[in-house]
């Protein structure tokens, strides 16, 4: 069951259970958390888009942490030969 199933079922019974004045609160209500439920979802979304481009910065810095040890070990090399 899916969130937004659980609360449509919870809204039938409150509706059935509800005196006419309730009614509308009940209805608020159920807009009020369905509202909560939308943003909910963005967020999620948004939280998976941070989550990919974490993973793509990551193999970036691994990148530049790769280049970094090639070109220490040439500049080692370098200074070496140069001392002979």
């Amino acid at each position: 069951m899916t969130p937004e199933e659980a609360l449509d079922a919870i809204l039938m019974h409150a509706y059935e259970a509800a005196s006419r004045g309730a009614f509308l609160e009940v209805e608020r209500a159920g807009e009020v958390l369905r509202g909560a439920l939308r943003r909910l979802a963005e967020v999620e979304r948004e939280l998976e888009a941070l989550r990919a481009r974490e993973a793509a910065l990551a193999r970036r810095l691994r990148a530049v942490e790769e280049g970094r040890y090639r070109v220490l070990k040439l500049v080692l090399e370098l200074e070496r030969e140069l001392k002979l």
